[in-house]
């Protein structure tokens, strides 16, 4: 009997597997945490550089991301078992054009307790 091969139907991308998964990254950030009696919230900011030890497999090129990241996020608690919060985050990769990208997210969420 002939053993059965399969595939892998999750796509693999060379930044997170293989060769390209080697790199050094520096980096470092500024977080204010506000913590009041009722108000509490978050402001984030970080830079960061990855340098990957051996070229893109695909294109050859040398590869060197360089990510900004802001955050910033604030909440509010009616009461000990409710409250209500919202956040920001933007993020700017530079890197090879497959590789780079530009997001914001928005989050919002409200927490029951008992």
């Amino acid at each position: 009997m002939r053993p059965s091969s399969s595939t892998c139907s999750v796509p693999i991308f060379p930044s997170n597997y293989g060769p390209n998964a080697y790199d050094t990254a520096t980096g470092g950030g500024v977080t204010y945490n506000l913590n009041r009696e009722r108000l509490f919230g978050q402001a984030r900011v970080r830079l960061q550089n990855n340098d990957y030890e051996l070229p893109d497999p695909v294109t050859g090129r040398e590869r060197s991301d360089d990510v900004k990241t802001f955050s910033l996020g604030l909440g509010y608690r009616f009461t000990d078992l409710f409250s209500l919060h919202g956040s920001y985050l933007h993020e700017d990769r530079e890197s090879l054009t497959r590789f780079s990208y530009d997001v914001n997210f928005f989050k919002s969420g409200v927490v029951l307790g008992f």
